[in-house]
């Protein structure tokens, strides 16, 4: 199989040869020809100016021959976003990366069999863009790519988040036990307010003990 994203429009060839002179044989070839619309909702986002909005918590998407993906989200100083990709037909063909307002990279992971995570808190307000890539020019693969934006809470007024609620334990604050309940949880299987726990929510845990 061979799969490859078009530079540009126009006219491509297929070449078919035996590997020797001597080489005879009858084959069948099988071309598609995959649109951006037949891609994913989000195609054609291929580069920065490109990017697609992140609107939902969770994406369903698709990379295609090795192409790039790239979505945008608007931060304030000292907001922080992270973002998992835990399923998809290739997960170890995958890459993750995200870029500040200049276009620096500033967080990454790949080559991870059991998920993909980043999160960084800005140190800059604008857009920052989320990246997600194949490992090789081969790579096809659909994913669901999960992201979530922590505001900087008001230290003078601290609460909870909803969506950090069950961690508490009942007292209506989370420090760094809760944390270590959460991690403990995620690595036996268990469930907390009647949830799993995955890398994301360590992750907000994290977040939200360092910011207060």
């Amino acid at each position: 199989d061979y799969t490859i994203k078009a530079p540009e429009t126009g006219t491509y060839y297929i070449e078919v040869l035996g590997q020797s002179q001597q080489t005879t044989s009858d084959y069948t070839l099988n071309v598609d020809v995959v649109t951006p619309a037949e891609n994913d909702q989000f195609a054609p986002n291929d580069d920065f100016e490109s990017a697609a909005p992140l609107r939902e918590e969770f994406s369903d998407a698709r990379i295609v021959g090795g192409e790039l993906d790239y979505y945008k989200i608007t931060l304030n100083e000292s907001e922080s976003v992270s973002a998992e990709i835990r399923t998809a037909d290739s997960l170890s063909d995958l890459v993750i990366r995200l870029y500040d307002p200049g276009r620096t990279q500033v967080a990454s992971d790949g080559n991870d069999f059991g998920g993909l995570t980043i999160s960084h808190q800005a140190t800059t307000s604008g857009t920052y863009y989320i990246e997600i890539a194949g490992q090789s020019e081969q790579t096809t693969s659909s994913y669901e790519l999960q992201s979530n934006q922590t505001f900087q809470p008001d230290s003078s007024n601290s609460q909870v988040p909803q969506n950090l609620q069950r961690f508490t334990g009942g007292d209506d604050s989370i420090g760094n036990l809760d944390v270590l309940n959460a991690v403990n949880a995620a690595n036996s299987n268990q469930n907390i307010g009647g949830q799993s726990v995955g890398n994301l929510d360590i992750l907000r845990l994290v977040n939200y003990v360092n910011d207060n």
